[in-house]
């Protein structure tokens, strides 16, 4: 039990890191792809970059596979997959897409993927500020019923 509890652990840490990513690897995508660089060479860069080493390490193999002669398109839908978040399955089948049709306005769309990645972020770090403020009730409260025993005792030690 205690493994597989060890295991889920870390699976939702891995998890939160991929949601806590997500941001400013689209931001780092956009720009990227914006200044004229192949989608390859900008999921190279951006993975090179990244502080989130699972996504690093998983956009890494997504490469090696692409280098070894997988199609491209299979490979972003499989990296789209694997790093398991909906954000990024949907960023991946936009890749994708545009790889398979030819799709002429992949700028714009990652443009609004950007915009609502933002939105995104901004919601998961108000989660985490109600759960930290969730945490600190407890002490929150040790620390009222203290100052009210102070407080209190002068008044009943002089009856």
């Amino acid at each position: 039990y205690y493994r597989v509890y060890k295991l889920r652990e870390a699976g939702e840490k891995r998890d939160e890191e991929l949601r806590s990513a997500y941001f400013d690897f689209v931001n780092r995508l956009t720009i990227f792809i914006g200044a004229g660089l192949s989608i390859q060479e900008a999921l190279k860069r951006t993975a090179s970059s990244e502080r989130c080493t699972p996504l690093a390490k998983e956009v890494q193999f997504a490469l090696n596979k692409i280098s070894s002669g997988v199609s491209e398109s299979k490979v972003y839908l499989e990296l789209g997959n694997t790093l398991g978040a909906q954000e990024y399955k949907k960023l991946m089948s936009l890749i994708a897409q545009n790889l398979a049709y030819g799709n002429s306005n992949l700028l714009t769309l990652l443009d609004n993927e950007v915009k609502t990645s933002l939105f995104i972020k901004k919601e998961h770090i108000r989660k985490k500020g109600e759960q930290a403020s969730e945490k600190l009730l407890l002490p929150t409260g040790i620390l009222l019923f203290l100052v009210i025993a102070i407080v209190m005792y002068p008044a009943f030690t002089s009856l």
